[in-house]
Order: structure tokens, then sequence, then C-alpha cells
């Protein structure tokens, strides 16, 4: 099974990745499985991810 992000459908070009709160974890997921390819920028908004990086 293919996924087909809003990114590829829209042929964004190098857009910017914002996640807020938890959506900060998708952000950081997403980047690491595309590595970071195509994105111009990942914003991280108040989210906890370092609590998960530093347990």
């Amino acid at each position: 099974m293919s996924r087909v992000t809003t990114a590829d459908q829209t042929a964004a070009k190098d857009p910017v990745i914002v996640g807020l709160s938890m959506g900060g974890g998708e952000v950081a997921r997403y980047m690491a499985r595309h590595n970071g390819k195509s994105m111009a920028k990942a914003v991280l908004v108040n989210t906890d991810l370092l609590d998960f990086l530093n347990p």
C-alpha cells in the first residue's frame, strides 16, 4: 500500500510543515520517514517531543 501525502497531491514546492502539541511528533516522524526531502522547514510549536527523546 502506498501513501500519498498532501504535499504529493498538491505538488507543493518546498512546503513548511507545522506541528502543534502532539502534532510535533507527527512532523518529526514525517521528516524522518522522508529524510527531509522536498521540505523547506519543520516548525514544532508547544510540543512534548523532548520528553520522548530524554526519558
